[in-house]
């Protein structure tokens, strides 16, 4: 039988899957009040920055009763913390609520997946490639309120935890995880910190960017929503930030997006650019985003010239989006990128927590390079053009030497 989760767009067949549903707007947040039934037992998890919001302590005074789980999220999702949800809960609740960034999204889905599979440590991965629920386990219905513009975690199949002891990946894949209902709301975000929405839609922008430079995986449906999603990024933020324009829909346009790239990156496999992140993630204190941003100069500068059509096409949205702007080039955007970075503080702080790595420079390289290395089918088959041994030690070595070391 054709399984949605073991298909892989091919040169000649494409497939393009999103099962959930998405309301974006003032006051959306108010819908969660219309999706939660009498009687249904309630599981929620919150960003500690939004535990004391009134929207959420309204919600758990509303539904007390029914309320059977409160987790708050302090950081980055654990092992620790998850093993501990699913001990102390004898049985799935029937609606999970999750209001967060991507370490709440992810902490929850990770919950989620312990219940409906058993296990949260590589589903969808690998030898479990394709597994099924358990028999007789019905998935709760889940309902996301991302309070960042980002990660795009709640649309995304995508999950990521960490090892509490070693802080390695434990991480998996399945449309079963992503959220039933996403309601994007700008009054989450609206008074974010700069540093914040830069970090996150940076995040955003480099999902896009690898779904967008995919070779056979891509499609047309992947292809309109990158197109359409970076130039959104880069528009929205750009209006925030240089223009000081708080306007509600600036936060709109970013949330949205942020979700569209959940959608796109989890129609194509992920790229260099992310598993070299996650090698970085694992041996210094960087957000995710950070450790995106490492790599993007080198990994352009190895494709340059080998995708100046969709460089050609991006940048004509772009234009249409943010004719103002003054974009003539990717090589505009990039710059435009480590300004930002650099205004926000957040390239000073990537140049030291690298300088405080984990482990010494020679290993930290061989590490990323063993995972871009091991990614078979992205640097033989699925980059706009293919990445030798020669090619990667260049990557990486270029990458971490903008950053000092």
């Amino acid at each position: 039988m054709l399984n949605i989760e073991t298909f892989f767009n091919t040169q000649n067949i494409k497939r393009f899957y999103f099962p959930g549903k998405v309301f974006w707007g003032k006051d959306c947040r108010f819908q969660l009040l219309e999706l939660i039934g009498p009687g249904k037992t309630i599981a929620l998890f919150v960003d500690v920055y939004f535990a004391q919001n009134e929207f959420i302590k309204d919600f758990q005074q509303r539904y007390n009763s029914q309320i059977v789980l409160v987790e708050t999220i302090e950081s980055m999702p654990k092992t620790g913390q998850v093993d501990r949800i699913l001990a102390g809960i004898s049985a799935a609740p029937d609606v999970v609520v999750s209001v967060g960034g991507g370490s709440t999204i992810d902490t929850a889905k990770a919950v989620i997946a312990g219940f409906i599979y058993g296990t949260y440590d590589g589903v969808g991965m690998g030898a479990r490639r394709g597994m099924q629920t358990l028999p007789g386990v019905a998935k709760p219905v889940f309902i996301s309120l991302p309070t960042t513009a980002g990660t795009g975690a709640d649309a995304s199949r995508y999950y990521v935890v960490y090892d509490s002891r070693t802080q390695t990946k434990v991480h998996g894949k399945s449309w079963e995880l992503i959220a039933d209902w996403l309601l994007l709301d700008a009054a989450f975000i609206n008074k974010a910190p700069e540093r914040l929405l830069i970090n996150s839609a940076f995040d955003a922008f480099i999902h896009y960017f690898e779904s967008y430079l995919c070779k056979y995986e891509r499609s047309w449906s992947g292809e309109m929503l990158s197109l359409d999603g970076m130039a959104r990024v880069v528009s929205a933020l750009d209006r925030i930030v240089h223009g000081k324009d708080r306007a509600e829909e600036n936060y709109l346009q970013l949330l949205y997006a942020s979700t569209m790239a959940g959608i796109a990156i989890s129609n194509v496999r992920t790229g260099i650019i992310h598993e070299a992140a996650g090698a970085l993630l694992e041996h210094t204190r960087l957000t995710h985003p950070e450790t995106l941003f490492v790599f993007l100069r080198e990994t352009y500068e190895h494709y340059r010239g080998h995708m100046v059509e969709r460089e050609e096409a991006f940048i004509r949205r772009l234009k249409a989006e943010h004719p103002k702007s003054g974009f003539a080039s990717f090589e505009n955007v990039i710059e435009w990128w480590g300004k930002l970075f650099e205004l926000a503080g957040i390239r000073e702080d990537i140049t030291r927590e690298i300088s405080k790595a984990g482990i010494p420079a020679t290993e930290l390289k061989k590490s990323i390079f063993d995972r871009i290395f091991s990614d078979k089918v992205w640097i033989e088959k699925e980059g706009p053009v293919p990445m030798d041994e020669k090619a990667i030690r260049a990557l990486v070595d270029g990458s971490l030497r903008r950053f000092g070391m």
